[in-house]
């Protein structure tokens, strides 16, 4: 319940973002973001799979969703630094009319 707690939390002060980079076609955008997820996703897998931290046998419940929400913050940096490389940069994201 308190690791809930803690990810509703930190997630409702997160600010949404998009990343744009007008020196290519807007067409690009989705699979450039597409191509830096999954680069993201395998990078923080195979930290997983070498790194005696991420053993979840180890640790207690509450151990595990710190653990588990540690490498998604890992992985979101990978995904933002990966956006950044080609040329990406983060802008607020516009609020749209539903």
């Amino acid at each position: 319940m308190l690791a809930l707690a803690l990810t509703l939390g930190v997630s409702g002060c997160a600010q949404t973002l998009e990343w744009e980079n007008w020196d290519k076609p807007k067409k690009e955008w989705a699979g450039d973001r597409a191509e830096c997820r999954a680069s993201a996703e395998k990078l923080i897998n195979k930290e997983q799979a070498h790194s005696s931290v991420f053993n979840p046998q180890e640790r207690g419940a509450l151990e595990q969703q710190f653990t588990l929400f540690d490498a998604r913050k890992q992985r979101d940096e990978f995904y933002k630094e990966c956006l950044r490389d080609k040329g990406y940069k983060p802008v607020k994201a516009q609020a749209r009319a539903e």
